[in-house]
């Protein structure tokens, strides 16, 4: 594969992962404040650079290559259980709406069931990981509330 077509390929995976960032930046965490919009930016700026940077250091090959279609089920099962939605809603605020458990469900069942040869799959997998981690980093985590509170 020829060098300028992986780099499309990382730019294509990584689109989502940006709208996270122009999302957050649309939003600002307070209004009421322009203190609070001008942390916020800061905050989601320093964070975009984080995951750009992730992005560049990590290869593909450092990202685990198999996924247990059975695990991928009990994720679902789990986030959809009473346990898993008063977990979210303790920590987030709000009821969660499984998506990310469900795509990974749906991921594997399609993945395992295509006609790729093994290495195609196995390199599809690796992408899917890469793609979640830098999803999660662009989104950041709860301990956030607290750069901005200091």
């Amino acid at each position: 594969m020829a060098k300028g077509n992986q780099d499309s390929n990382n730019n294509d995976d990584l689109s989502d992962v940006l709208n996270v960032f122009k999302d957050a930046l649309e939003t600002p965490i307070n209004s009421s404040t322009t203190n609070s919009i001008d942390n916020n930016n800061n905050l989601v700026n320093k964070r975009r650079e984080h995951v750009l940077d992730v992005n560049r250091k990590t290869k593909l090959e450092q990202y685990p290559s198999t996924m247990s279609c059975t695990t991928a089920f009990d994720e679902v099962f789990s986030c959809y259980s009473v346990g898993g939605q008063m977990r979210s809603y303790y920590r987030y605020g709000e009821l969660n709406n499984c998506t990310e458990a469900y795509d990974k469900f749906l991921f594997c069942v399609s993945n395992t069931m295509s006609r790729k040869s093994e290495e195609q799959k196995k390199n599809e997998v690796r992408k899917f990981y890469k793609k979640q981690f830098l999803l999660k980093k662009a989104k950041g985590s709860s301990e956030d509330v607290w750069e901005v509170r200091k």
